[in-house]
Protein backbone atom coordinates (compact mmCIF):
# COMPACT_ATOMS: atom_id res chain seq x y z
CA UNK A 1 0.00 0.00 0.00
CA UNK A 2 0.85 3.79 -0.55
CA UNK A 3 1.87 5.99 1.59
CA UNK A 4 3.88 8.33 4.56
CA UNK A 5 4.87 7.41 7.63
CA UNK A 6 6.82 9.37 9.88
CA UNK A 7 8.63 6.89 12.53
CA UNK A 8 9.80 9.22 14.50
CA UNK A 9 9.59 12.64 16.03
CA UNK A 10 9.46 16.16 15.83
CA UNK A 11 13.05 17.75 16.10
CA UNK A 12 13.54 21.30 17.18
CA UNK A 13 15.33 21.44 14.22
CA UNK A 14 14.39 19.16 11.71
CA UNK A 15 11.87 16.53 11.09
CA UNK A 16 12.87 13.45 10.43
CA UNK A 17 12.58 9.72 10.32
CA UNK A 18 10.01 9.80 7.42
CA UNK A 19 9.40 7.27 4.99
CA UNK A 20 7.80 7.01 1.58
CA UNK A 21 6.53 3.71 0.65
CA UNK A 22 4.77 3.18 -2.72
CA UNK A 23 4.24 -0.17 -3.18
CA UNK A 24 0.66 -2.14 -4.61
CA UNK A 25 0.15 -5.80 -3.58
CA UNK A 26 0.38 -8.37 -6.88
CA UNK A 27 2.55 -10.91 -7.55
CA UNK A 28 5.94 -11.61 -6.87
CA UNK A 29 9.19 -12.48 -9.27
CA UNK A 30 9.22 -16.12 -10.55
CA UNK A 31 12.65 -15.79 -12.70
CA UNK A 32 15.49 -17.62 -12.13
CA UNK A 33 18.06 -14.73 -11.89
CA UNK A 34 17.93 -11.96 -9.62
CA UNK A 35 19.81 -9.08 -10.63
CA UNK A 36 20.41 -6.34 -7.88
CA UNK A 37 22.58 -2.82 -8.21
CA UNK A 38 23.51 -1.02 -5.43
CA UNK A 39 24.30 2.59 -5.80
CA UNK A 40 25.75 5.27 -3.63
CA UNK A 41 24.39 8.49 -6.23
CA UNK A 42 25.88 11.04 -4.26
CA UNK A 43 22.84 13.05 -5.22
CA UNK A 44 22.98 12.68 -8.45
CA UNK A 45 25.62 15.43 -8.53
CA UNK A 46 28.72 13.50 -9.22
CA UNK A 47 30.12 14.27 -5.91
CA UNK A 48 29.55 14.21 -2.10
CA UNK A 49 27.40 16.82 -0.82
CA UNK A 50 28.95 20.74 -0.77
CA UNK A 51 27.16 22.33 2.34
CA UNK A 52 26.16 25.08 0.20
CA UNK A 53 23.86 22.98 -1.51
CA UNK A 54 23.15 21.33 1.54
CA UNK A 55 21.79 24.01 3.21
CA UNK A 56 20.33 25.90 -0.03
CA UNK A 57 22.29 29.12 -0.55
CA UNK A 58 23.65 27.03 -3.62
CA UNK A 59 22.05 25.16 -6.13
CA UNK A 60 23.43 23.01 -9.02
CA UNK A 61 20.91 21.12 -12.31
CA UNK A 62 20.87 17.63 -11.53
CA UNK A 63 18.66 16.81 -13.91
CA UNK A 64 21.14 15.69 -16.87
CA UNK A 65 23.40 13.32 -14.35
CA UNK A 66 19.81 11.88 -13.71
CA UNK A 67 19.18 11.29 -16.88
CA UNK A 68 22.62 9.85 -18.34
CA UNK A 69 22.38 7.32 -15.21
CA UNK A 70 18.84 6.49 -16.15
CA UNK A 71 20.14 5.27 -19.26
CA UNK A 72 22.41 3.12 -17.71
CA UNK A 73 20.34 1.87 -15.55
CA UNK A 74 18.00 1.03 -18.16
CA UNK A 75 20.89 -0.85 -20.01
CA UNK A 76 21.40 -3.16 -17.12
CA UNK A 77 17.92 -3.60 -16.04
CA UNK A 78 18.25 -4.52 -12.39
CA UNK A 79 15.25 -6.75 -10.74
CA UNK A 80 15.96 -4.36 -7.55
CA UNK A 81 18.10 -0.92 -7.55
CA UNK A 82 19.24 0.03 -4.09
CA UNK A 83 20.12 3.79 -3.74
CA UNK A 84 22.20 5.69 -1.19
CA UNK A 85 21.95 9.60 -1.05
CA UNK A 86 19.03 9.81 -2.91
CA UNK A 87 16.64 12.36 -2.97
CA UNK A 88 12.51 12.95 -3.66
CA UNK A 89 13.62 16.45 -3.26
CA UNK A 90 16.00 19.70 -2.04
CA UNK A 91 16.64 22.92 -1.92
CA UNK A 92 19.89 22.79 -3.20
CA UNK A 93 18.94 20.78 -6.43
CA UNK A 94 15.68 22.99 -7.22
CA UNK A 95 13.77 20.43 -5.97
CA UNK A 96 14.21 17.50 -8.94
CA UNK A 97 12.37 14.28 -7.52
CA UNK A 98 14.35 11.36 -8.55
CA UNK A 99 12.31 8.98 -6.18
CA UNK A 100 9.24 9.45 -8.04
CA UNK A 101 11.15 9.52 -11.77
CA UNK A 102 12.61 5.96 -10.37
CA UNK A 103 9.20 4.42 -8.56
CA UNK A 104 7.78 5.48 -11.73
CA UNK A 105 10.55 3.55 -13.82
CA UNK A 106 10.28 0.47 -11.79
CA UNK A 107 7.05 0.17 -10.41
CA UNK A 108 7.67 -0.47 -6.34
CA UNK A 109 9.82 1.82 -4.18
CA UNK A 110 10.75 2.29 -0.73
CA UNK A 111 12.52 5.45 0.40
CA UNK A 112 13.96 6.63 4.16
CA UNK A 113 14.40 10.58 4.57
CA UNK A 114 17.32 9.63 6.67
CA UNK A 115 18.54 13.24 6.01
CA UNK A 116 15.68 15.68 6.51
CA UNK A 117 16.67 19.43 5.76
CA UNK A 118 13.26 20.73 7.60
CA UNK A 119 14.38 23.23 9.98
CA UNK A 120 12.79 25.00 12.64
CA UNK A 121 9.60 22.26 13.12
CA UNK A 122 9.19 22.42 8.93
CA UNK A 123 9.42 26.40 8.82
CA UNK A 124 12.25 26.20 6.78
CA UNK A 125 11.72 23.34 4.50
CA UNK A 126 15.48 22.15 2.96
CA UNK A 127 14.23 18.97 1.44
CA UNK A 128 16.31 15.30 1.84
CA UNK A 129 18.39 12.85 1.23
CA UNK A 130 18.37 8.58 2.36
CA UNK A 131 18.51 5.61 1.14
CA UNK A 132 15.77 3.95 -1.22
CA UNK A 133 14.99 0.54 -2.69
CA UNK A 134 13.32 0.00 -5.89
CA UNK A 135 11.91 -3.05 -7.60
CA UNK A 136 9.98 -4.04 -10.76
CA UNK A 137 8.23 -6.59 -7.83
CA UNK A 138 5.52 -5.94 -5.27
CA UNK A 139 7.43 -4.98 -1.87
CA UNK A 140 5.87 -5.53 1.74
CA UNK A 141 6.90 -4.96 5.31
CA UNK A 142 8.95 -1.79 5.13
CA UNK A 143 11.29 -0.64 7.73
CA UNK A 144 13.76 2.21 8.14
CA UNK A 145 15.73 2.73 10.68
CA UNK A 146 17.92 5.95 11.63
CA UNK A 147 21.50 5.76 13.42
CA UNK A 148 20.79 9.22 15.14
CA UNK A 149 18.65 8.07 17.53
CA UNK A 150 20.68 5.86 18.83
CA UNK A 151 23.34 7.87 19.24
CA UNK A 152 23.65 10.49 22.15
CA UNK A 153 24.30 14.05 21.60
CA UNK A 154 25.12 14.64 25.24
CA UNK A 155 28.81 15.07 25.86
CA UNK A 156 28.64 12.81 29.10
CA UNK A 157 26.72 9.89 27.04
CA UNK A 158 23.31 8.21 27.36
CA UNK A 159 22.91 5.54 29.13
CA UNK A 160 19.29 4.29 27.76
CA UNK A 161 21.59 3.35 24.32
CA UNK A 162 23.81 0.38 23.72
CA UNK A 163 26.88 2.03 23.30
CA UNK A 164 26.83 4.97 25.96
CA UNK A 165 30.29 5.76 25.74
CA UNK A 166 30.17 7.19 22.28
CA UNK A 167 29.75 10.60 23.42
CA UNK A 168 29.17 13.89 21.34
CA UNK A 169 33.11 14.66 22.34
CA UNK A 170 34.16 11.97 20.64
CA UNK A 171 32.81 12.36 17.00
CA UNK A 172 32.11 16.45 17.09
CA UNK A 173 31.08 16.98 13.60
CA UNK A 174 29.11 13.46 13.26
CA UNK A 175 27.14 14.54 16.28
CA UNK A 176 26.57 17.92 15.29
CA UNK A 177 25.05 16.58 11.70
CA UNK A 178 22.96 13.91 13.62
CA UNK A 179 21.38 16.60 15.72
CA UNK A 180 20.37 18.93 13.19
CA UNK A 181 20.35 17.21 9.86
CA UNK A 182 20.22 12.96 10.90
CA UNK A 183 22.28 10.25 9.86
CA UNK A 184 23.64 7.31 7.79
CA UNK A 185 21.16 3.94 8.43
CA UNK A 186 19.30 1.13 7.05
CA UNK A 187 15.65 0.74 4.90
CA UNK A 188 14.42 -2.54 4.61
CA UNK A 189 11.67 -4.47 2.53
CA UNK A 190 10.75 -7.71 1.65
CA UNK A 191 10.12 -9.32 -1.72
CA UNK A 192 8.54 -12.50 -3.15
CA UNK A 193 10.67 -14.49 -4.59
CA UNK A 194 9.46 -18.25 -6.14
CA UNK A 195 7.49 -18.20 -3.43
CA UNK A 196 9.99 -17.48 -0.94
CA UNK A 197 10.33 -14.03 1.78
CA UNK A 198 13.32 -12.43 0.77
CA UNK A 199 13.91 -9.51 2.27
CA UNK A 200 16.66 -6.18 0.98
CA UNK A 201 18.46 -4.52 3.51
CA UNK A 202 20.19 -1.57 1.98
CA UNK A 203 22.88 0.28 4.68
CA UNK A 204 24.67 3.71 4.69
CA UNK A 205 27.18 3.59 7.57
CA UNK A 206 29.39 6.66 8.73
CA UNK A 207 31.71 8.64 6.28
CA UNK A 208 35.28 9.84 7.52
CA UNK A 209 37.37 9.17 10.79
CA UNK A 210 34.81 7.44 12.82
CA UNK A 211 35.19 3.57 12.50
CA UNK A 212 34.14 2.81 16.06
CA UNK A 213 30.77 4.35 15.17
CA UNK A 214 30.41 2.48 11.50
CA UNK A 215 31.07 -0.67 14.02
CA UNK A 216 28.45 0.40 15.94
CA UNK A 217 26.15 0.84 13.13
CA UNK A 218 26.67 -2.11 11.98
CA UNK A 219 25.83 -3.90 15.16
CA UNK A 220 22.52 -1.94 15.51
CA UNK A 221 21.77 -3.09 12.29
CA UNK A 222 22.09 -6.54 13.54
CA UNK A 223 20.09 -6.29 16.66
CA UNK A 224 17.31 -4.00 14.71
CA UNK A 225 16.78 -4.91 11.64
CA UNK A 226 18.40 -8.17 10.67
CA UNK A 227 16.41 -11.12 11.02
CA UNK A 228 18.47 -14.77 11.31
CA UNK A 229 15.47 -16.59 9.98
CA UNK A 230 14.83 -14.50 6.70
CA UNK A 231 16.79 -14.90 3.37
CA UNK A 232 18.17 -11.30 2.84
CA UNK A 233 20.58 -9.60 0.05
CA UNK A 234 22.09 -6.94 1.74
CA UNK A 235 24.08 -3.83 -0.48
CA UNK A 236 25.57 -0.67 0.60
CA UNK A 237 27.84 2.18 0.98
CA UNK A 238 30.01 1.17 4.11
CA UNK A 239 32.80 3.49 4.05
CA UNK A 240 35.69 1.36 4.97
CA UNK A 241 37.47 -0.73 2.67
CA UNK A 242 37.28 -4.92 2.97
CA UNK A 243 40.68 -5.24 1.88
CA UNK A 244 43.28 -4.51 4.61
CA UNK A 245 46.26 -3.92 2.51
CA UNK A 246 43.71 -0.99 1.56
CA UNK A 247 43.52 0.55 5.28
CA UNK A 248 46.04 3.71 4.79
CA UNK A 249 45.94 7.43 4.68
CA UNK A 250 44.58 8.53 1.34
CA UNK A 251 45.21 11.72 -0.81
CA UNK A 252 41.54 12.94 -0.21
CA UNK A 253 42.06 13.41 3.41
CA UNK A 254 40.69 9.70 4.32
CA UNK A 255 42.54 8.22 7.03
CA UNK A 256 41.65 4.19 7.13
CA UNK A 257 44.89 3.38 9.15
CA UNK A 258 43.29 1.84 11.97
CA UNK A 259 39.97 0.53 10.36
CA UNK A 260 38.76 -2.56 11.84
CA UNK A 261 34.28 -1.81 11.50
CA UNK A 262 34.70 -4.60 8.30
CA UNK A 263 36.46 -7.55 10.19
CA UNK A 264 34.43 -6.93 13.27
CA UNK A 265 30.94 -7.14 11.21
CA UNK A 266 32.49 -10.21 9.50
CA UNK A 267 33.11 -11.37 13.34
CA UNK A 268 29.24 -10.94 13.80
CA UNK A 269 29.05 -12.89 10.95
CA UNK A 270 30.44 -15.79 12.14
CA UNK A 271 28.81 -15.82 15.32
CA UNK A 272 25.24 -16.12 13.34
CA UNK A 273 27.20 -18.44 11.37
CA UNK A 274 29.34 -17.47 8.51
CA UNK A 275 28.98 -20.33 5.87
CA UNK A 276 25.33 -18.85 5.65
CA UNK A 277 26.27 -15.66 4.29
CA UNK A 278 26.70 -15.60 0.37
CA UNK A 279 30.08 -13.20 -1.02
CA UNK A 280 31.28 -13.49 -4.44
CA UNK A 281 34.49 -15.82 -4.07
CA UNK A 282 36.79 -14.02 -5.61
CA UNK A 283 36.53 -10.83 -3.09
CA UNK A 284 38.66 -13.37 -1.62
CA UNK A 285 37.17 -13.77 2.43
CA UNK A 286 39.60 -15.04 4.36
CA UNK A 287 40.95 -14.31 8.08
CA UNK A 288 37.91 -11.58 8.21
CA UNK A 289 39.61 -9.42 5.69
CA UNK A 290 39.34 -9.50 2.45
CA UNK A 291 41.82 -9.92 -0.87
CA UNK A 292 40.02 -9.03 -3.84
CA UNK A 293 41.66 -7.22 -6.53
CA UNK A 294 41.89 -3.34 -7.62
CA UNK A 295 38.63 -3.99 -10.45
CA UNK A 296 36.42 -4.51 -7.08
CA UNK A 297 37.63 -0.44 -5.67
CA UNK A 298 34.49 1.57 -6.11
CA UNK A 299 35.61 4.64 -4.32
CA UNK A 300 36.51 7.87 -5.57
CA UNK A 301 35.45 7.73 -9.16
CA UNK A 302 35.42 10.91 -9.48
CA UNK A 303 37.08 14.05 -8.59
CA UNK A 304 35.48 16.43 -6.05
CA UNK A 305 36.78 19.72 -7.32
CA UNK A 306 36.62 19.06 -11.19
CA UNK A 307 34.46 15.71 -11.49
CA UNK A 308 36.51 14.23 -13.77
CA UNK A 309 36.92 10.87 -13.66
CA UNK A 310 39.10 8.49 -11.65
CA UNK A 311 40.22 5.26 -10.89
CA UNK A 312 38.41 4.11 -7.43
CA UNK A 313 41.11 3.24 -4.93
CA UNK A 314 38.99 1.43 -2.21
CA UNK A 315 36.09 -1.04 -2.45
CA UNK A 316 33.55 1.14 0.19
CA UNK A 317 30.53 -0.42 -1.52
CA UNK A 318 29.07 -3.97 -1.59
CA UNK A 319 26.59 -6.60 -2.25
CA UNK A 320 26.07 -10.29 -0.07
CA UNK A 321 23.27 -12.48 0.94
CA UNK A 322 22.48 -14.35 3.66
CA UNK A 323 20.35 -17.15 3.68
CA UNK A 324 19.70 -19.24 7.03
CA UNK A 325 18.85 -22.86 4.86
CA UNK A 326 21.99 -22.07 2.43
CA UNK A 327 20.04 -22.39 -0.48
CA UNK A 328 20.94 -19.14 -2.08
CA UNK A 329 24.03 -18.64 -4.61
CA UNK A 330 25.85 -15.41 -5.99
CA UNK A 331 26.55 -15.74 -9.90
CA UNK A 332 28.05 -12.64 -11.21
CA UNK A 333 29.27 -9.96 -9.25
CA UNK A 334 30.82 -6.58 -10.86
CA UNK A 335 31.90 -3.05 -9.55
CA UNK A 336 30.91 -0.57 -12.67
CA UNK A 337 34.08 1.19 -12.71
CA UNK A 338 33.80 2.74 -15.97
CA UNK A 339 30.46 4.60 -14.97
CA UNK A 340 31.62 8.10 -13.62
CA UNK A 341 28.16 9.91 -12.74
CA UNK A 342 29.03 9.74 -8.93
CA UNK A 343 32.00 9.67 -6.95
CA UNK A 344 31.00 5.70 -5.74
CA UNK A 345 30.85 3.49 -9.01
CA UNK A 346 27.58 1.18 -8.80
CA UNK A 347 28.05 -2.52 -8.23
CA UNK A 348 25.84 -4.89 -9.75
CA UNK A 349 25.18 -8.68 -8.21
CA UNK A 350 23.21 -11.76 -9.61
CA UNK A 351 21.67 -14.44 -7.08
CA UNK A 352 20.04 -17.55 -8.13
CA UNK A 353 18.10 -20.09 -5.59
CA UNK A 354 19.55 -23.48 -5.10
CA UNK A 355 18.12 -26.82 -3.48
CA UNK A 356 19.65 -27.68 -0.59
Amino acid sequence: MAGTAATARLGVWRTYDESIFLSEPGPGYDGDVLKVMSWNVAGWRRRSLPAGEAIGYQQRDISGTFAEALEFIRQEQPHILLTQEDTSGNRGSHFFNAVALLHEEFGHAYYGKLFNYSYFGGLLEGGNYGNAIYSRFPLYDPQMFSFADEISVSPFGNPFTERPELTSLDYPLTFLQDFFVGSKGVVSAGFSWKGRQVFFDNLHLGAGHVDPEREFQFELYINNVFNPTRMRLIGGDFNSPPNSKHHRLYDDGDDHTSDRSIQQAVLRMEELGLEKFVFWPVLGLHDRSFTHGEEYNTFPATDTETLAPRAPERAYDLIFGYAPRRNLEMISYRAMQDVHLSDHAPVIAEFALCNR
